[in-house]
């Protein structure tokens, strides 16, 4: 008598095969996942650094025409698409509209600006935010609260602290302007 063919797989290796797909979709899924959100942060850092220069432009050739309120301007993305500092094909993260993301100008003492620029996430999660001074960026959450930054003066070498102790609605808040030594008064 001829031996009988096997024509198929038993449950137990069909139940082993569903086992490994289980193992590897369980290890490659949140892979996948970091890196496309991975990718989304860093389109949106890009995005911020063309409205950083933008900025940047706009504020050589209209400083003078802006109305400053206390040193602070606000604007949303909007803003800046109708006023045409920067283009309308700008795209914002987590399908925010243009009008919920802002920029805050804010002018120091020596009259140079410095931006924020946050997302409605950003007020709880510390995240998406990027600060600019001077060349400098302030990414994320400080744990010591200090950025340090350029010099006082030309001919000092001393450089300018800022300790950011206050993240709101009305975004970072900055009590603190002046060297380590304490040489110029809190910012109220």
């Amino acid at each position: 008598m001829g031996k009988r063919m096997r024509r198929g797989f038993t449950l137990i290796e069909l139940l082993a095969v569903i086992v490994i797909m289980g193992i590897i979709l369980g290890i490659a899924v949140p892979s996948v996942i970091n890196v496309i959100e991975k990718s989304k942060r860093n389109a949106w850092n890009s995005q911020k650094e063309i409205i950083m220069k933008a900025l940047d432009n706009y504020l050589l050739l209209n400083n003078d025409n802006i109305s400053w309120d206390n040193n602070y301007v606000y604007y949303s993305i909007e803003d800046l698409v109708n006023i045409g500092i920067i283009e309308s094909n700008i795209k914002v993260p987590d399908n925010y509209s243009l009008d919920e993301v802002t920029v805050k100008l804010y002018k120091d003492n020596q009259g140079k600006a410095h931006y924020l620029i946050t997302t409605p996430s950003d007020f709880q999660a510390y995240l998406n935010t990027t600060f600019k001074y001077n060349g400098f960026y302030f990414v994320g959450a400080n744990p010591n609260n200090w950025i340090e930054f350029g010099q006082v003066s030309s001919g000092n070498s001393t450089p300018i602290l800022w300790r950011i102790v206050k993240y709101d609605d009305e975004g970072i808040k900055i009590i603190y302007e002046g060297t380590k030594n304490g040489s110029n008064p809190p910012v109220e």
